[in-house]
């Protein structure tokens, strides 16, 4: 059985995106290159943004690190994240978008789609843990990311419906990954440079 993702979107989706720069761990968290490519190793991603971007922190607090509840995690995503990074678009002080990046290392067991199938993983990671403040425009849809299985989710915010919300899972590199983006606005500009990234197997 699938866990469901562990902290509520709610936090990942804030809808005033954190100001300043923090010190985050560089493992996992990729690298940004001028300005504007983001490259994730771990992952073998690359996403090239609109416009210039900087590292904000973390996507949410790592609940691996609290023992009580790791101990009595069972499931595909009880392993820790191996990515936990979010990123803005400058200027700092009033980013119009933000990325927030969280993927988990799969075993071997959970590599196999005709057992868990990728959608299980979509549903549990988006809708399953949307809260209260987002709500979902549409079903949630298949698709391809750099030609490899994804599935999509678009959201609104209920208190600011023009703060918009673009919600992917899929796999790379033998990890699973929710990459969350949001939008002040403009969010078709964002969605275009997301879905036209760059994964590897």
């Amino acid at each position: 059985m699938l866990r469901t993702w562990f902290v509520p979107l709610l936090i990942l989706l804030a809808a005033v995106p954190v100001s300043g720069q923090q010190t985050v761990p560089t493992d996992g968290r990729g690298e940004i290159l001028n300005g504007n490519k983001y490259v994730n190793q771990a992952l073998s991603m690359t996403i090239a943004l609109p416009g210039e971007w900087h590292f904000i922190g973390k996507a949410t607090p790592d609940p691996s690190g609290d023992k009580s509840k790791s101990s009595s995690c069972s499931g595909a995503l009880c392993g820790g994240l191996r990515v936990n990074v979010s990123l803005g678009s400058r200027p700092e002080e009033h980013p119009t978008y933000t990325i927030f990046l969280g993927a988990y290392k799969l075993s071997a067991e959970y590599r196999d789609r005709q057992k868990y199938p990728l959608r299980r993983f979509a549903e549990s990671m988006t809708l399953k843990s949307l809260g209260n403040k987002w709500i979902p425009e549409g079903e949630l849809t298949c698709i391809k990311l750099s030609g490899l299985p994804a599935y999509r989710l678009y959201v609104r915010n209920r208190a600011n419906p023009t703060a918009k919300g673009l919600l992917y899972v899929s796999e790379s590199n033998g990890h699973v990954f929710l990459l969350v983006g949001t939008a002040l606005s403009n969010p078709d500009i964002l969605g275009w440079a997301i879905e036209k990234m760059v994964l590897g197997s």
